[in-house]
């Protein structure tokens, strides 16, 4: 269950710190692509970082290697500040070629994906706790999402980073810049937060 959110303003005056990211989390572990967009799929996490919507093989999660390594990032570091969080699960990302992808009118990029959470969704507009969500959001943007479409507005700092779409009530979708993806050596300023925070 998650805990329950006690802080207010956290973003004004929290700590923070800087982390180094490990070549350990490498878009290669996906093993050979097969596609002629170059793209790869989403590997079957070893280690419960997170959960893949359809399983390995089914040609629904194939992105850019930086897709993939973002996703990657993503989900330790939410996994690193809330073990006990409900764990990402990533949804549809697009095909091996870049085809059209129903009932998606996107997702023929390799930049594009749809997220929720389990056993709990926090992307979810009937969550109990939108701040979760903010934090989620929030996440996905410090490694390189550009874009968060969601059927609930949020805002961090004032600056709108989720966005309101019909048919998003209980997921994000995300859209990545792979130049914004921080590569192995990169130092990326991570606030200091956990949900619960005193």
């Amino acid at each position: 269950q998650m805990p329950t959110r006690t802080c207010h303003g956290r973003i004004v005056n929290c700590l923070a710190l800087f982390m180094m990211l490990q070549s350990s989390v490498n878009a290669s572990a996906a093993g050979a692509s097969e596609s002629p967009l170059g793209f790869t799929e989403m590997p079957e996490a070893k280690n419960g970082e997170w959960i893949l919507k359809s399983p390995s093989g089914s040609g629904n999660a194939w992105g850019r290697p930086e897709m993939i390594r973002y996703l990657q990032l993503v989900c330790a570091e939410w996994r690193r500040r809330y073990p006990n969080a409900p764990i990402i699960r990533i949804g549809d990302i697009s095909k091996a070629d870049g085809a059209p992808f129903p009932p998606h009118r996107t997702h023929t990029t390799g930049l594009e994906v749809d997220i929720k959470t389990q056993p709990e969704n926090i992307a979810d507009v009937n969550y109990r706790d939108q701040q979760a969500t903010l934090d989620l959001a929030e996440l996905f943007y410090t490694f390189g999402a550009i874009n968060i479409l969601y059927g609930r507005a949020h805002n961090l700092d004032g600056l709108p980073i989720v966005k309101v779409f019909e048919g998003h009530d209980t997921h994000f979708h995300v859209d990545v810049n792979p130049a914004n993806v921080p590569r192995a050596g990169d130092w990326v300023f991570l606030p200091r937060t956990a949900i619960g925070d005193e």
